[in-house]
């Protein structure tokens, strides 16, 4: 434990080190808020009620799709792939007493607190210059039921994210499935608007894939829109999700291993 606990620790020096990252990152963030922000005022004009979602149904949900985004989305583990293809720099960790999951787990974890921390900070001060309160639920289990769906998002991601970057040990060329599979998710996962905006049969298409439960679903329970039995559902589909995406990143990482070569040190 202590081991990762100092893993832990380093990790968030080695962060805020980078002060100027960490600026831009919340400079982008405000511009896609001040943004989604306006376009939705700005569709509601003169609605009450569009997609099903209330005016400020609408806004809670863009706000919290973007605090979620960097809870679930944020991790390290597109750095894996560049490790695999960096002279033997991925076989030293094969050499120490740690669990390579396990430490990119503890990353992981250190990005996220560092981001949701900045997130709800930054979206406070906007949300009180905007005089625009969100919607707090009332029942208690839909807090805990949101949170529950947001932790298993974030595991399923994870273990996305290990699956995309490991077949780095079979190619170099790792970066454009990142991008594209991100492209995808954010689409698909409902980051900018909820996917009720869409045509029927392609929000059927989404909804079979594991995208739409790491943020659109969690929302949707969080702002009360499912029924108590559908939020169970939501919770069990995302365990199921998160059972496939661990053992296919097992196998991968197994097959991997078995083909690896490393040079240099």
């Amino acid at each position: 434990m202590r081991k990762y606990i100092a893993v832990f620790r380093i990790t968030a020096i080695n962060i805020l080190r980078y002060r100027w990252e960490i600026i831009m990152g919340q400079v982008r963030t405000i511009i896609l808020l001040v943004t989604l922000f306006f376009l939705w005022n700005k569709v509601y004009e003169g609605n009450q009620t569009l997609f099903n979602f209330t005016h400020q149904e609408i806004l809670t949900y863009v706000f919290l799709a973007a605090i979620t985004r960097l809870i679930v989305t944020v991790s390290a583990t597109d750095q894996i792939a560049g490790e695999l293809q960096s002279w033997g720099k991925f076989f030293s960790y094969l050499l120490k007493p740690i669990g390579y999951f396990r430490y990119w787990f503890t990353v992981d974890i250190v990005y996220k607190i560092i981001n949701l921390f900045l997130i709800v900070a930054t979206t406070a001060i906007f949300l009180k210059i905007a005089n625009f309160s969100l919607i707090f639920p009332t029942d208690p289990n839909l807090i805990l039921q949101f949170l529950v769906a947001v932790i298993l998002g974030s595991l399923i991601y994870f273990y996305i994210g290990i699956i995309i970057s490991t077949t780095g040990f079979w190619t170099s060329h790792v970066w454009g499935l990142q991008f594209l599979v991100v492209l995808t998710m954010e689409f698909s996962a409902g980051a900018y608007f909820p996917i009720d905006v869409l045509p029927q049969t392609l929000q059927q298409i989404i909804k079979i894939t594991p995208f739409p439960y790491l943020l659109y679903f969690p929302v949707e329970i969080y702002l009360g829109k499912l029924s108590a039995a559908e939020s169970f559902n939501v919770i069990f589909i995302s365990t199921i999700w998160l059972l496939v995406t661990f053992l296919v990143a097992k196998f991968i990482w197994k097959k991997g291993l078995a083909s690896y070569e490393a040079w240099g040190g």
